[in-house]
């Protein structure tokens, strides 16, 4: 969910997008509420399979042990921005994002050159080396969301007539299980972690949520 104009990119919302579309994240796909799946490692590994059938050389070495821990996550980041300092742009250095704990927040710098053409070359770069990778790390690895913006979130959606325990520390916890993707409490959750984060680290531009 983007605030404004500008460069910055949550990537693991690209992540999320291209997953659901191959059923890797636990997300539900339709209106009947579902407990969120969790990828087992045999799926990894699947995974890390068809990365090297589509080329992904990097990607598939990376997921091939059925697991992707914060050091795997890191040598992804790092293949990113190798990727796009070929196509000679830059990529900033990674930000904590609030709203888990554990995923990266970056932008990108055109250096001067032409937005479309890197807007392409991002999206490249991301498909070959980070999506596959982010998303996995994401569905696996708990998220912790920081304590002041979970205070914050918590208020809103006690607000908006949600109740939620003090004990939800994260986007799915706030939206509770089974799952109802496109629930009012799922998107008031969105709402006021997204809004939360905006408003207590204005340097963040660009935030998205995945579970």
């Amino acid at each position: 969910m983007p605030k404004g104009p500008g460069l910055a990119r949550y990537t693991s919302a690209f992540s999320l997008a291209l997953a659901s579309s191959i059923s890797v994240i636990g997300c539900a796909q339709g209106p009947v509420p579902q407990e969120p799946k969790i990828l087992s490692s045999d799926e990894i590994k699947t995974m890390a399979q068809k990365e090297r059938e589509l080329g992904n050389l990097e990607s598939s070495e990376l997921l091939s042990e059925g697991f992707i821990d914060k050091s795997r996550y890191a040598s992804a980041f790092a293949n990113l921005r190798k990727c796009m300092a070929e196509g000679g742009y830059g990529v900033s250095e990674p930000i904590l994002n609030p709203g888990d704990g554990i995923s990266f927040l970056f932008t990108y710098d055109s250096r001067g050159g032409d937005l479309a053409k890197m807007d392409r070359h991002s999206f490249d770069c991301e498909k070959r080396h980070w999506a596959t990778v982010s998303s996995v790390f994401t569905n696996t690895n708990e998220q912790i969301m920081e304590e002041k913006v979970r205070l914050a979130a918590q208020e809103c959606m006690e607000k908006l007539g949600h109740v939620v325990p003090d004990s939800a520390r994260s986007y799915l916890a706030m939206v509770g299980t089974p799952l109802d993707e496109g629930s009012a409490r799922q998107k008031h959750a969105e709402i006021c972690i997204t809004e939360s984060i905006y408003r207590l680290h204005p340097e963040i531009k660009s935030v998205g949520l995945a579970w």
